[in-house]
């Protein structure tokens, strides 16, 4: 529905949920403690469209913790369909505009022509499985035609940790997103890639971004499949790989 909308507790997704707000509806957080915008739980699936997702401090409340985040504990994995979104305002450093938790699986994270900025915390975080044992996230993550600017976090990080072949994910596109004035803290990475299985960075224009440390951070090995091709750098970080990766 357009408008404005404020939130004091979070919208619990437990079933395939379609969230079409026009390019009109904004959410706010107005609850006593800290908390999501929207939890994905289990049996939960969701596509939203056109929503505002503004974290900006409303007087005598909790900040939000995150726009669209992941239950802590869930069994069944799940489908998450982002398209023309605007996450803005955000004044704390541990939030995330998107989260999937440790312990949870998305088969697909698709992200379309939406925008993130201002943005003290992160944009998209999918790297909370760090025990190294080949375990990941999302499988399949699309993120396209996106813009993040004005970002004190990283806009996205992705993280597989472990030498287990047994899984064969993630497999990551990021294609045509503009960056501007992004994570230019001292070894801070605009893009930080930690071990997808098949990576594709194609028409991304890196500006003003990653100047303490990297535009796109990798570690891969010599089986995965890495690509950047046809990206810009302006006045922007440089690219750490373990092979030539640009093409």
């Amino acid at each position: 529905t357009p408008g404005v909308t404020c939130r004091n507790e979070p919208w619990l997704i437990t079933r395939p949920t379609v969230m079409l707000g026009n390019g009109e509806a904004v959410l706010r957080w107005t609850g006593s403690k800290p908390g999501n915008f929207i939890t994905i739980c289990d049996g939960g699936s969701l596509k939203v469209e056109g929503v505002t997702f503004d974290f900006a401090l409303q007087q005598g409340y909790a900040t939000v913790r995150n726009a669209i985040a992941t239950a802590p504990v869930m069994i069944t994995s799940y489908t998450l369909d982002v398209e023309n979104c605007r996450f803005i305002n955000s004044p704390e450093s541990g939030c995330c505009a998107i989260r999937g938790g440790k312990g949870t699986f998305a088969e697909s994270i698709s992200v379309n022509s939406s925008l993130f900025s201002d943005l003290s915390g992160n944009g998209i975080w999918l790297a909370d499985e760090t025990d190294d044992k080949g375990v990941y996230s999302a499988d399949h993550i699309f993120i396209k035609d996106c813009s993040f600017s004005r970002m004190l976090g990283l806009p996205v990080s992705i993280y597989r940790g472990g030498s287990d072949e047994s899984t064969a994910g993630p497999y990551v596109t990021i294609s045509d997103c503009l960056f501007t004035d992004c994570c230019n803290k001292e070894r801070g990475s605009v893009l930080r890639l930690i071990g997808p299985q098949k990576l594709y960075v194609t028409g991304c224009h890196f500006e003003r971004s990653g100047r303490g440390g990297a535009t796109i951070r990798l570690d891969e090995t010599t089986w995965e499949d890495v690509r950047i091709k046809g990206c810009r750098w302006t006045d922007s970080g440089r690219v750490i790989s373990n092979r030539n990766v640009i093409e």
